[in-house]
Parts: structure tokens; sequence; C-alpha cells
């Protein structure tokens, strides 16, 4: 009960996702860089988020996991500082400054205190556009990089992910590993980084977002001057039309568990259908009320992982449902059994068979953990800058509670009848 009235407080006191009467201030610059700046007078620290339009699009099979160590190897040192003073100088700024890869793009993001804010800046600025790719640094990422790919192996859920996508989608971005290829990954060098560098690091593929207790103004001059003669040509290209990924059901053993999985193709996160389609796979299996887990687990009594997810992508997306059992207890039977409630629920879902409560129940849990998604610094800035970097606009981070409020029982069963085609193709395990 306790936190049920904790999401309605935050809900009620968030609503669309922003702490009331601090406005967002964006600013375009000349060669095409975005920033986003929110003054949140309250806030002891500044976050800052960097995101730059990069990702599995711009890898192809030569270069399968390169973006993994630019993101690993990006803060270990510039042209002027080594990656010893980067540290020591991040550590004064205010601490832990860190880089991540994801599927459409590449993050980095730090904390700072307010007047120490401009120093931060300056130090990110000389990372992004100085990198310096020492091979010791670069080196020592690979070496991490291949160290996760084998603790990965023993995660059995995203291994069977991984090949549910391979499964899913025909040649293309999202089909392969997002880690990388390992092969490849280990003959990647100083050389190869700096071409993928020049190619993809472009102020015009870069949004800046940041929240805090600072003055829009003073930053915004601090970043045009930082970033404002930052190389631009050859800049963003336009996205290649991926093609769509098909329906498919895989049987997957990894260790000890047998999972079942159901792939079907999904809109991306800036098509109308989205919201829709977030509440279909929020009612289908997201959560603990879910058709899914009420049907499998509360009256079957099955499975150990019940559920389904709908990744937000900038290309097409998909929808999940799974179901993972005990591998030493599976039996055809069993399987069959689970085969048919998990299309019994889809089927559910495209027919309109699940009530109105069911409906709201499944939007109050989208727009509460989306509301307790704003509560820290960093994630505000990183929403803001997220939306703006997929292609939704920052706006949208304040209007997706209403989308989602606004979805009727009709939208739902349109966009599951759209994308939820039963039966899949048995793909090979």
């Amino acid at each position: 009960m306790k936190h049920i009235s904790l999401v309605l407080l935050l809900v009620l006191a968030l609503g669309n996702g922003h702490p009331a009467g601090d406005s967002v201030v964006k600013t375009v610059l000349s060669n095409g860089l975005t920033l986003i700046v929110k003054n949140e007078t309250q806030s002891k620290v500044v976050a800052i988020e960097v995101f730059v339009r990069i990702g599995a699009e711009d890898e192809d099979k030569m270069t399968e996991g390169i973006g993994h160590i630019l993101a690993a190897s990006i803060l270990g040192g510039s042209k002027s500082r080594s990656a010893r003073q980067y540290a020591r100088l991040f550590s004064e700024v205010g601490g832990s400054f860190q880089a991540s890869w994801q599927w459409d793009y590449l993050e980095i993001y730090g904390l700072t205190l307010p007047e120490l804010c401009n120093e931060a800046i300056t130090l990110l600025a000389d990372s992004i556009q100085q990198p310096a790719f020492r091979s010791d640094v670069v080196e020592y990422a690979k070496s991490a990089i291949l160290s996760q790919m084998r603790t990965g192996e023993n995660r059995a859920f995203d291994m069977a992910c991984t090949d549910l996508r391979k499964a899913l989608y025909p040649p293309g971005p999202y089909r392969r590993s997002l880690i990388g290829n390992p092969e490849v990954i280990k003959s990647i060098g100083h050389k190869d980084l700096e071409a993928f560098y020049k190619r993809c690091f472009k102020p015009n593929r870069i949004v800046i977002s940041i929240v805090g207790k600072v003055n829009p103004e003073d930053v915004s001059r601090k970043v045009s001057r930082l970033f404002g003669n930052m190389d631009y040509s050859g800049g963003l290209q336009g996205r290649k039309q991926d093609p769509p990924p098909r329906s498919v059901y895989l049987e997957k053993t990894v260790g000890y568990v047998t999972y079942l999985m159901f792939g079907f193709p999904a809109a991306d996160m800036n098509s109308p259908e989205y919201a829709p389609l977030c509440v279909a796979n929020t009612l289908l299996g997201a959560n603990k009320s879910s058709l899914l887990f009420r049907k499998i687990r509360e009256e079957l009594g099955i499975g150990y992982q019940v559920g389904s997810i709908y990744p937000a992508l900038r290309g097409p997306s998909h929808i999940v449902a799974y179901v993972g059992i005990d591998a030493n207890r599976t039996t055809p039977e069993m399987v069959g059994v689970v085969k048919n409630a998990v299309i019994e629920q889809v089927s559910a879902l495209r027919d309109g068979r699940f009530t109105d409560e069911d409906l709201e129940r499944a939007k109050r849990y989208l727009i509460g953990t989306h509301a307790i998604k704003h509560e820290r610094v960093r994630d505000r800035a990183y929403y803001l800058g997220w939306y703006e970097v997929m292609g939704r606009g920052y706006q949208y981070d304040a209007k997706y509670a209403d989308d989602v409020r606004s979805v009727t029982k009709e939208d739902v069963m349109e966009a599951a009848q759209r994308y939820l085609a039963l039966p899949a193709v048995a793909a090979e395990n």
C-alpha cells in the first residue's frame, strides 16, 4: 500500500514528469548541435547528459563492436590530457563521468556542483572533440568488453533474446549483438577508432542536456564557445530504411532454463502507435497484473519468468512475450500448455477480451513508472536529451503521460491486430 501511495503522490507531484515552475530552453547552434537546458533552482547538483546519434546502424560486419570500444575509451584521455589527468580532473568537478553504447546512440553523462558546471563542460568538450584513443586505453577497453561478453554468456535471458532477434530481423543493425563480435573487437585498433570517430562524431548528431541550478544563458554561451567551431562537414545522413522484423516462435534452452519466446514486429518509438503499443505490451506481460502473468503464473502455476518487453528504438522494434521454465522438468506436454496459454492471451489482446479495469491499471502503471523515472536530476536530464536524440523531441517527455492516458480499448485492439499476428514462424533452436 505504501508503494502504491508513493506512485500516486509522484504522479500528482510530477504530473507529466517535470517539476512545476522550471522551463526548458532549447538552442540549436549554427553547426547543428542541440543544447537543452532546464534550470531547477532547488537542485543541489547539475546533471550533464551528452547524446551522440550513432549506433548499430553505423557499424557493419567489419566494425561490429567498435562503438562499444569507443564508449569505453572516449573518456580515457584527450590529445592534451592523459587518462590519469582526466581521472583527477573529473574527480575535482564532482566525481564519476561515464559513457555507454546503446542501439541508437552513445551516451556520456556525469554529475557536478552548480559552481563547477563550467569546468565540467570544458572537460567534456575536450574529451568529445579531441579523444586520444591511446593504445593502452583501447586495449584495456577491449579486454573489459571481451570479459563482459564471457560473463554475458552466463545470462540465460540475454542469450535467448539475442537468438530471438537473429530470428526476428533480416540482416541489419538490430539483428547483430549490441556488444559486438568478439573476433572483430580483437582486431580493432587506434586507426579504426579514429576513422569511425571522424565519420560519426558530427555536431548535428549531438544533443547536450543539462539540468540543475544553472543559468541557461550562461550555459548556452559556454557551450557555443566550446562546441561552436566543431566541424560538421559530412554530418548526419538520413537513416536507412530498415526492413521490418517478422513474427517468430523460439524455444531456447540455456543452462537450467528453457525459454519459450514469441516475437512480433512493432512500431518504432516515433510512430503514432507507440503509446498504444506501450499500453498493449503492459497489458500483455509487463507487470504482475498482466494477462500472461495471471494466466501462466497464477492460474497454471508454471514459469520462473513470465513477461513481455517492447524496446524503444528509432528503427522497427519488436514485442517479445516469454516464459522461462525449468529445463529439467520440461516436457512436450508442458511446452504445449504454455504455448497455447501465450497464444490465448495474445488473442485476448487482439480481440479486446480484457476489462476496462485491466486497461486503466496498465495505463496507471505506465504513468506511475514514468514519474518515478524522473525522481533524480540525472533522470530528468537523461529523458530530455533521450527523447530529442531519438527523434521525438524533448517536449515528448512532458507529453508521454497524456498520450498514454488517452489510449482507448479500440486503440489497443487496433495496434495488437496490426502487429501481434499469429501463428509465428518457428525458428531454429
